[in-house]
This record gives C-alpha cells, structure tokens and sequence, in this order.
C-alpha cells in the first residue's frame, strides 16, 4: 500500500523511505501495528533514520534501514530482527495466528485459516502452528536441561567451557520458550498455550525410542529393571545391556570406567502396582509409601514410580 490518507498510522514510516524510491509498504494489515511498534522504538534511537524496503517475501516480513549513526546500527538491527520474527507467527492479513500457506499457483504467505480461505486460491497450510510451537517449546526444555547440566559440571570440566556458552544455552531457551508459548500468554491465548504444552509431551513420549546411560555395574542395573518391568526384553552385548519393557523407550547401559561418570539422573517410570514389593525383594532402597527407589550401586539415580491405575 502506499496511499496515507488509507492507513494514516503508516504515515511516519511511508515518509521516511525516500520519494523517489516510490513511498509504498508491501505487506498486509495484519502486520501494522508490528510496523507501527518497530518505527517507534527505531525513532527513539534515531530520529531521521531512513527506511529502503518494507515488503512480505515468501511468507516472512522484510524491514530494510539505514542510519548514519553506524554505533547505533546493531540495536536498530536487533529491534528489526525482533519485529520480522514476531511477524512469523502472525496472519498477514488480521493479525492472528497463522502459518506458512502455498497457493495453486506457487504463491507464499503467513495466514491463518479464516483469511487463506477468503482470499480464494486454494492456499494450503506448509506446517501445522500447534507442530511448529511444540517443537520450539521442546527445544526450550531442553535447553534448560542442558544449561543446567553444564552449571553444575565439576571444575576440571567446568574450565573447557566458557561464560559465553552458557549465555547462548540461555538465550537459545529463552527465545524458543517466547515463540513457542510466551507470546500466546501475552495475548490471553492461555488456552493454545496449553494446548503447546500437551503437544509437546506427547511428541516427546513418541520421539524417544531409547535411553542411554551410564552404571557402575551392569548387574545391578539388570536386576533393578528387572524387578521394574518383569516382561521386558534384556540383552547382553559384551560391555551393553538393553532392557526393552513392553512400553516406553528402551534402556541401554554401559559400563563405567570411573564411578563419577555414572548417569544419575532422576527419572520416572510407570509401573504396576507390584513394582515397589519386587524391588524390596532384590534388596534395593524403596520409600515406605513405595513412590520412590533407588538403583545403589548402578547408577545411583532416584527413581519416582508412578503406579498405572
């Protein structure tokens, strides 16, 4: 568009790209008030910055600046950034949620489903928005995961990695967390938030076919799996052991050269209702309330057992 009297709000912006270069905004007005948000916080960084380009291209809003104070150009930049990826997640056309759509012709734009089918192309949905966010929303989880576990490294190990790669762990949680669900509390989605969070964790329980990890002794961690899932399948493999339960992801063991290399990470584990008694019996630490065990001696991690009604 490039009439100002239409969209007055546009005005600021439209005057800021030089007359010559033709005055016009190439995107739908579902993107506005992003445009109109950008060029605030742009202003007040720099009031007579200049703007080249304001288009839609292949889905996703393209912002082209210029500033002559080159010290200020990264921040303008970050803020830049920022607006085109709030804009891909967000219909061009009204403003809601909406995802990548091809038309019959080859054509490319974010709508929802309500202005994909009004606009009469026959566009179609690339992705899925509920897959999308779920898949960042995992990617925030186990970013966290992961920040966590390098907090709490041992020094020797602690040294071989540096502050900036804990920064980037962060930020990596931080922005995936944002698109994934942040956003949609920010809007009062709460409920499509919530939708996200149970996507997730049944991609998660779908995507995981096998846990690997690390005991003190292979014995000892056959006989409490054993006890766990008295129908699984166990194979031995020289210095592995693999314990496949009827359901759920696999269990592969390894055994450790040192002891402080053992995997001790809290887990869970559904069970039947005989699970707690059988561990009691092949002599292992299991709470009076039959909640919680632990495999001593393998790999030392505390297991939370959730009873199957």
């Amino acid at each position: 568009m490039s009439d100002e009297g239409e969209y007055p709000e546009l005005t600021p912006i439209l005057r800021r790209i030089p007359e010559q270069w033709g005055r016009s905004i190439g995107v739908g007005p579902g993107w506005f008030p992003l445009l109109v948000d950008l060029d605030a916080a742009l202003a007040a960084i720099d009031p007579d910055y200049v703007v080249h380009q304001v288009k839609e291209e292949a889905g996703e809003l393209d912002v082209r600046f210029d500033t002559i104070h080159t010290e200020r150009y990264q921040q303008m930049h970050a803020l830049v950034r920022a607006a085109e990826q709030r804009a891909s997640h967000l219909c061009e056309e009204c403003g809601k949620t909406g995802v990548l759509h091809t038309s019959r012709d080859g054509g490319v734009r974010r709508l929802c489903a309500s202005c994909a089918a009004a606009v009469q192309q026959g566009y179609e949905a690339v992705f899925d928005d509920l897959v999308t966010r779920a898949a960042l929303y995992r990617v925030a989880q186990q970013a966290t995961a992961l920040h966590r576990t390098l907090s709490s490294l041992p020094p020797d190990a602690s040294r071989r990695i540096t502050g900036g790669d804990l920064d980037a762990v962060s930020q990596l949680a931080s922005r995936a967390l944002w698109r994934s669900t942040a956003d949609l509390h920010e809007r009062g989605e709460h409920e499509y938030a919530r939708q996200v969070v149970e996507r997730t964790r049944a991609a998660m329980a779908d995507g995981v076919t096998e846990m690997r990890l690390v005991t003190n002794s292979l014995a000892i961690s056959e006989r409490f799996w054993r006890a766990i899932y008295p129908a699984s399948v166990v194979a031995r493999d020289g210095d592995t052991l693999q314990i496949t339960p009827p359901v759920g992801p696999a269990l592969r063991f390894e055994e450790a050269v040192a002891a402080h290399l053992i995997t001790t990470v809290d887990t869970a584990a559904v069970v039947d209702a005989g699970a707690a008694e059988r561990l009691r019996a092949a002599g292992f630490e299991v709470a009076d309330d039959g909640r919680f065990a632990v495999d001593v001696n393998a790999t030392d991690a505390t297991i939370r057992l959730e009873v199957q009604p």
